[in-house]
């Protein structure tokens, strides 16, 4: 793994660090529900997750990635301050790997601030 790869968050590390559960559903703003948690995301060198990755719909492709740092957790369930519409015109990754290119798309489509714990954005 180098050093600018995102981790994911396994279920152990998930039981004692955070309230994201695999299969956990995920809600727009207006509390419909939108998808399935898949895992969390961390950047190498962090102790902090950044994302989550979840499913859109039944059938959903590649992962969707929101910010860690904008939802709000009940539960198993986390609920996102953006539209379904907003969400799914997020970048998403077929394989699940958050390489830069996605990380970069992602802080820009969701209007955020990197925080220099990406270090692929800095490649």
């Amino acid at each position: 793994m180098t050093p600018s790869e995102p981790t994911t968050h396994s279920d152990q590390q998930r039981a004692t660090r955070g309230p994201l559960h695999s299969d956990g559903s995920v809600y727009d703003q207006a509390g419909k529900k939108i998808g399935t948690i898949r895992s969390t995301k961390f950047a190498t060198g962090t102790d902090a997750p950044r994302w989550v990755a979840f499913t859109i719909g039944p059938l959903g492709h590649g992962p969707t990635f929101a910010p860690l740092d904008q939802l709000t957790a009940e539960g198993d369930d986390i609920h996102l301050p953006y539209s379904k519409e907003i969400i799914k015109d997020a970048s998403h990754s077929d394989d699940g790997a958050l390489s830069g290119t996605v990380i970069t798309a992602l802080i820009d489509h969701y209007d955020l601030e990197p925080d220099g714990t990406e270090p692929a954005l800095f490649d």
